[in-house]
């Protein structure tokens, strides 16, 4: 009796694949990542770091500004100011940053900055500073700035007499004009009477004289005082009225006059120049072609008639100064 061979096929390299894939599953080389946490509490921008503040009427307190952006307004370099979107969402405005203030608004930035330059020019920059510091003085100063500063011009003049005088201009302080120099007993002088109008140095220089003018007449008036206290000789010292080497009425003689002019400068000086300080300061009158000459004669007999008592010497040709 025969018997069956059995045969046995040998597996496929497909099969054998397939079947080591469903014993051991595919290992996965990447992991998924977790979904980030997002926060119900959005983090709000940090207020201190806003560098512009506008001042809320209605909270009564100044307000940061996020989205503002300096700007420029020429005529007015010495103010800042940000144009920012107004509080109520409609528009944008301009304001004045050491204040808070606002200036006005318009549809769009560069509509808000014109409308803010034309009312500034019609006002000008002292309203804005007197505005700028009522507010403050009102409501404090916005964070992180710092109030206008005034702007003070110093100069110096010359009165007629050829004084040097200092002067100090503070236009937004009632156009205060302030001196120092030989204009007052102590030096110094104070005015607020300037109302603003016109060259504020003309002004200045005219007030030089005109203090200048008052302090030598107070100056003058004291040594008379003295001069008949002491008992001195009014003849000598040019008080007698009338005649030669006397004084029109209400006015020194040239020669006391020059006495005046020669202890205030100090220094020698030719007759010229002491007629010419005498008459701008208004100190005596002379009605000659050559007041210097008829001057110059004066001295020299006085020099002459009096020698070492004399109020005055010959310092160098043509120049007297005071005897001291």
């Amino acid at each position: 009796m025969a018997t069956k061979k059995t045969t046995t096929k040998k597996p496929s390299k497909a099969s054998i694949a397939k079947t080591a894939a469903k014993k051991s599953p595919a290992k996965t080389t990447s992991k998924a990542k977790p979904a980030a946490k997002v926060s119900a509490d959005k983090k709000q921008p940090d207020s201190s770091k806003a560098e512009f503040h506008f001042y809320d009427e209605g909270l009564k307190k100044f307000v940061p500004v996020q989205d503002a952006t300096e700007v420029k307004i020429s005529g007015f370099e010495r103010f800042r100011f940000f144009v920012h979107k107004a509080a109520d969402g409609k528009g944008w405005a301009i304001s004045e940053a050491s204040s808070g203030a606002r200036i006005t608004f318009g549809k769009t930035p560069a509509d808000a900055k014109t409308k803010a330059k034309a009312l500034l020019e019609k006002y000008g920059a002292d309203k804005l500073a007197e505005c700028a510091r009522k507010n403050v003085a009102k409501h404090g100063i916005a964070p992180g700035m710092k109030a206008p500063e005034r702007v003070k011009e110093k100069f110096s003049v010359t009165t007629d007499d050829g004084e040097t005088v200092e002067v100090m201009y503070d236009k937004d302080f009632q156009n205060h004009l302030e001196f120092r120099g030989k204009i007052s007993p102590t030096g110094y002088h104070s005015h607020f009477g300037y109302d603003g109008k016109g060259d504020f140095k003309e002004a200045a220089r005219k007030l030089a004289n005109q203090l200048r003018a008052e302090l030598i007449k107070k100056q003058i008036k004291s040594e008379r005082k003295k001069v008949v206290v002491s008992g001195g000789d009014a003849k000598a010292t040019g008080t007698s009225s009338g005649g030669k080497g006397g004084k029109p009425k209400g006015k020194m003689s040239m020669l006391d006059a020059a006495a005046e002019v020669l202890k205030e400068s100090k220094q020698p000086l030719c007759c010229k120049e002491i007629s010419q300080k005498i008459f701008a300061l208004k100190l005596a009158d002379s009605n000659g072609r050559t007041p210097h000459a008829t001057l110059s004669a004066a001295m020299g007999r006085e020099i002459k008639a009096k020698g070492a008592s004399s109020r005055f010497r010959r310092a160098d040709r043509g120049q007297f100064a005071l005897n001291v």
